[in-house]
């Protein structure tokens, strides 16, 4: 799969995105209000949009694919996604389950668009989340 985004884009993003961890770090806080944003923003050269940050994921994803991971699963598409929409796999998904903590569960099978293969557990009743690990290489 072609990442969404080219790595010199990628490298100016990145580097936005931890000046941006870097500030709120100082401040110490996990939250911005209006004027702190403002001058995060001048801080870090640039503000990040929602559609950055998944770009950032998906490129990281594809060019260092991880060893575990948390992602959403869109049921309609069968698909696994970023928080906001984009098209990290294909989920294929077994039978429900209660767990010891009365939720209902699902064991997963994740053939990611990395090339990587993944199992996890899709927590149902929970949200539309997973967590997800590589299967090991023989």
């Amino acid at each position: 799969m072609r990442t969404p985004i080219n790595k010199k884009t990628y490298l100016r993003l990145r580097a936005i995105a931890d000046k941006e961890t870097e500030f709120i770090r100082a401040l110490g806080k996990n939250w911005l209000d209006a004027e702190d944003r403002k001058r995060c923003t001048e801080f870090c050269g640039g503000k990040l949009t929602n559609k950055d940050r998944s770009n950032i994921e998906v490129y990281e994803w594809l060019k260092n694919p991880p060893q575990s991971y948390f992602v959403y699963i869109s049921e309609k598409e069968w698909d696994v996604v970023t928080w906001t929409g984009q098209k990290l796999g294909k989920v294929w998904m077994g039978s429900s389950y209660k767990s010891n903590f009365g939720d209902m569960r699902r064991s997963i099978d994740v053939i990611g668009t990395n090339g990587v293969k993944y199992y996890g557990t899709y927590f149902c009743s929970a949200g539309d989340y997973a967590r997800i690990k590589a299967y090991k290489k023989a």
